[in-house]
Formats: structure tokens, C-alpha cells, sequence
């Protein structure tokens, strides 16, 4: 008879156990989901740009903005322009070339720290280029664009961030370029509101 009693008594520990740990589990992830962090929250972000687009042309330093918004502490969907010019690594034509992007981006961020993050994801969006000269008649052509981004951000506090990354795009060719990758560095800062 005894050994009958037993089970029911092991399972009605169990159960207390598990919401004992449930109880426990919740009170410590309650804290940590406040309303403030939560939130959704707009930004802009201006940023300094060194670009590397590939072989045929010359490093750059260039200028981006983007403006989005972040939702459930983790995501977050940007608008952003990049512009930068650059001229040819070697050729017989003399000429500069502006490079200018415009992407919509998805971002995960991932907390190490409550200051510190990093964040990675995808961005898909068009370049429009344009020549400083007139030897290849219309100056402009245009392509689709696309690739990965990931970097690192410091909240210095809660409005303000400085922000570090990185884009690898990969885009179709131009009448002035060949399809391939552009490696994009950014620093610069979020303003959160």
C-alpha cells in the first residue's frame, strides 16, 4: 500500500518543483522585459562610409543616413542612403564615378552586455552611378544591390549610441561596372527617440 502512495507523492513534488522553477524562470525574465525596452523606438543614424568597390576602382570615404524604426528589443527595419565617389584604379579614361545606395535593411540585435550589442542582417535595395564625364554618352546606370551587414553598438545612454559595422553588397553590373562585391565600414551615431 505504501508503495501505491509513493508515486502520487513523487508527482505532486514534481509538480511543485517545475512551478517552482517556472516562478523562479519568470521573476528573473519579468525585470529584464520592462516597457522601456520593449518599446518601439524611431532612430537616425548618420554615418562616415570607407568603401572598397572592388578591384577597378579606388578606395573611398563617403557619407550615409539611414531612419528606421527598432521593435521588440531585438529587430529593427532601416531606410538607408549611402553616397560615396571614387575613380578608377587603372585605365585609359579619366574620370570619377559616384556611387549612391539606397537600401531597406533588416537588423537582429543580439545583447552582450545591457550597454553593448552587435547586430547582423540583410539589406536589399539599388545603386544609381554616375560619371563625371560624357565620353560614354547618358552618365548614369543603375543596378539592383544586396547583401549582409553586421557591427557592433555602445549605448552611451538612452537616446544615444555610437555604432560600427559592416556591409558586404553584392550588385549587378553597370554600363560602368561589372557585377561583384562592395565592402562598406560605417561608424557612426544613433539617435534614438
Amino acid at each position: 500500500m505504501r508503495g501505491r502512495l509513493k508515486l502520487p507523492l513523487q508527482l505532486n513534488n514534481m509538480k511543485k518543483l517545475l512551478l517552482l522553477l517556472l516562478g523562479v524562470g519568470a521573476a528573473t525574465i519579468a525585470p529584464a522585459q520592462t516597457d522601456n525596452q520593449a518599446r518601439t523606438r524611431f532612430y537616425v543614424q548618420p554615418s562616415l562610409v570607407f568603401a572598397a568597390p572592388g578591384d577597378d576602382f579606388k578606395e573611398a570615404a563617403g557619407v550615409a543616413v539611414a531612419g528606421g524604426v527598432s521593435f521588440l528589443n531585438r529587430h529593427s527595419v532601416e531606410l538607408e542612403y549611402v553616397r560615396f565617389e571614387t575613380e578608377p584604379e587603372v585605365g585609359w579614361a579619366r574620370y570619377d564615378i559616384e556611387f549612391a545606395y539606397v537600401f531597406a535593411t533588416y537588423k537582429y540585435r543580439m545583447a552582450f552586455t545591457p550597454k553593448f550589442s552587435g547586430y547582423a542582417g540583410g539589406s536589399i535595395g539599388q545603386v544609381e552611378q554616375e560619371i563625371s564625364t560624357r565620353t560614354f554618352g547618358d552618365p548614369t546606370g543603375s543596378a539592383v544591390a544586396g547583401g549582409v551587414v553586421g557591427g557592433v553598438q555602445y549605448q552611451l545612454n538612452e537616446h544615444i549610441s555610437l555604432d560600427g559595422g559592416m556591409k558586404i553588397l553584392f550588385q549587378d553590373s553597370t554600363r560602368f561596372t561589372t557585377s561583384g562585391s562592395v565592402l562598406l565600414v560605417q561608424g557612426g551615431v544613433k539617435f534614438q527617440f
